[in-house]
């Protein structure tokens, strides 16, 4: 049937309103406000669908192979191997390739200075190289435990001007 062009949802005495906008000269679709602000979120929450934490953020963290209490500067995603990775931003790509204890690796210049890492991938996708421009949600390699890694998993870092933070 298409796209929902109109959507309004009201909670107690607020209504909020989307509407759905293509412009096929610049290639800009999605859902806005009245204002036509954007109503997508910057970055998503998770590089994957379903996967679950298995080692938060931390500045103290014993590592299981160096066998050494060292920062953990992401969050590591436990998934099967082969489970799809998204970009969580529009960006381009800055790194890609084999990179010793980080194993295949992507990593992404965003808006506003940020930065994301996907580490220790099984693979990328096909058509990913340095230079490309992704989107919110693109699909750029697969999960497994290239480098330093006990199981598949993935690595995700995100910093701000050189900043790690917590994702």
């Amino acid at each position: 049937y298409g796209n929902i062009v109109y959507a309004e949802y009201k909670n107690g005495p607020e209504l909020y309103t989307a509407y759905y906008y293509q412009n096929k000269v610049t290639k800009t679709r999605g859902y806005f406000d009245e204002n036509g602000e954007s109503l997508r979120k910057v970055f998503l929450k998770s590089p994957i669908k379903f996967g679950r934490v298995t080692s938060h953020f931390s500045r103290r963290r014993f590592h299981p192979i160096h066998r050494r209490y060292k920062a953990h500067n992401g969050v590591d995603y436990g998934a099967p191997r082969g489970t799809p990775i998204r970009v969580v931003g529009e960006g381009r790509i800055v790194k890609i390739g084999r990179y010793r204890g980080s194993g295949k690796m992507i990593v992404v210049d965003h808006v506003a200075g940020y930065r994301t890492k996907y580490l220790h991938m099984s693979r990328f996708k096909r058509g990913m190289r340095r230079g490309s421009k992704v989107q919110q949600g693109d699909i750029i390699g697969y999960v497994g435990a290239t480098g330093y890694a006990t199981g598949p998993h993935l690595h995700f870092e995100m910093s701000k001007h050189g900043r790690l933070m917590d994702p």
